[in-house]
């Protein structure tokens, strides 16, 4: 226990290490507050698009969605695909962000019956696509197919969801954006690396781990309490950061509006596979990012047990980031080709909203894994083998 004090001590119970979770939850504090509040304008055109959402809260009004979506297409002749100043014209008329938000609550019901005309063909979305699939395979006998499988699963579970029904969940849908994406990916997992990168190399730097190497303590019991210190430091940087940005929404607006809404509300989760309700995933993301936080500090700190310093430990974690952030940014043609790097790469498994939001599956060995399963047996393993390398390394170190 006294090895575990000191290595938390020298990783996050420390002047520095406070310090810089002080200010990080400031910023994001602010940063929640920020996007939250002024994607509103002010408090009062808030009560005025709350009022406007609970009228219409509950299925699909085809009148008010005639309405809206004329409107809102009126609006996107006027400022074309300029996301920044469709977003101010929301911000500044709630009127007009309802109309623009209930548009899509109408164009995601469509696409819960007919698809849209972007999917992937691959890939197919829709109660009456997926039934012209299922009748044409069956038409040419192909019942026994992985595919067949995994489209009559999909149809099942998506009939089992029914319509998307709308709901006022904006403060949702601000936190979920800032619980997944390159929002946490620079303002979190960059400051972890930070953070997490000197738990081994500081050492080496130092000359100290000669001393390390040849403690009375032992090397396994070493290892064991920094990758305790480590796991500690990733639930408490993560749990810092979800907290302030938890508090900012609720504090900008003063609500918590929509939290009783089904998932499927959320305007991120429209397709979701999942028959839960917003405050249950609230719940299923901060897991979800906690134990990815775990992951990558382990990864981190396998990195940290190669190298001689803390920057270089640091500046290799950067670089898995960045590379993984990068593969989305390939065409398609490319991105077909490195689909599962893109997929199951940090930068995408970091997202919640990818995760969560879609019926993908993945074929192994015969077996339709979801996604987020496939997900989350692909990072216990990788934290798994770098937990066994970190240790079979400082096994094999000699002392100089």
């Amino acid at each position: 226990m006294s090895l575990f004090k000191f290595e938390l001590k020298k990783l996050l119970v420390n002047k520095r290490t406070l310090i810089i979770l002080v200010v990080l939850f400031i910023a994001y504090a602010v940063t929640g507050f920020i996007t939250c509040y002024f994607g509103f304008g002010s408090q009062s055109n808030y009560a005025v698009y709350k009022e406007l959402a609970d009228a219409y809260t509950g299925p699909i009004d085809a009148e008010q969605a005639a309405i809206s979506l004329e409107i809102s297409d009126a609006t996107k002749v006027r400022y074309g695909n300029n996301e920044e100043a469709l977003s101010e014209a929301g911000a500044a008329d709630p009127v007009l962000k309802f109309n623009m938000d209930y548009a899509d609550y109408a164009r995601f019901v469509d696409e819960y019956y007919n698809g849209a005309s972007t999917d992937a063909t691959s890939n197919p979305y829709g109660v009456n696509v997926l039934r012209d699939k299922i009748s044409s395979m069956e038409e040419i006998g192909d019942t026994s197919s992985f595919e067949y499988k995994e489209t009559v699963e999909q149809l099942d579970a998506q009939i089992a969801l029914g319509e998307p029904e709308f709901a006022n969940t904006s403060i949702w849908d601000n936190l979920f954006d800032l619980w997944g994406g390159y929002m946490s990916l620079f303002l979190l997992f960059i400051p972890l690396a930070f953070i997490i990168a000197p738990v081994f190399s500081v050492e080496a730097s130092t000359g100290m781990d000669n001393i390390v190497l040849s403690s009375m303590h032992g090397r396994k019991k070493i290892v064991t309490a920094k990758l305790a210190a480590v796991v500690i430091t990733s639930l408490v940087s993560v749990l810092v950061y979800l907290v302030a940005t938890f508090l900012a929404n609720a504090l900008a607006l003063g609500s918590f509006t929509g939290a009783t809404a089904a998932l499927s509300s959320v305007t991120a989760f429209a397709r979701t596979p999942f028959a839960m309700s917003v405050w249950q995933f609230a719940i299923v993301a901060a897991v979800w990012m906690l134990f990815m936080g775990v992951v990558f500090g382990i990864v981190t700190a396998f990195i940290s047990s190669k190298m001689k310093n803390q920057m270089s430990s640091f500046g290799i974690a950067l670089v898995i980031l960045m590379f993984s952030m990068i593969l989305n940014f390939f065409g398609s043609n490319v991105a077909a080709l490195i689909r599962p790097l893109i997929d199951f790469g940090f930068a995408s498994l970091f997202e919640s909203v990818d995760i969560f939001s879609t019926f993908a599956v993945y074929n192994i060995f015969g077996i339709s894994v979801p996604y987020w399963a496939a997900a989350l047996g692909l990072m216990a393993i990788l934290g798994g083998i770098c937990t066994w390398a970190i240790y079979r390394f400082q096994k094999t170190r000699t002392a100089a």
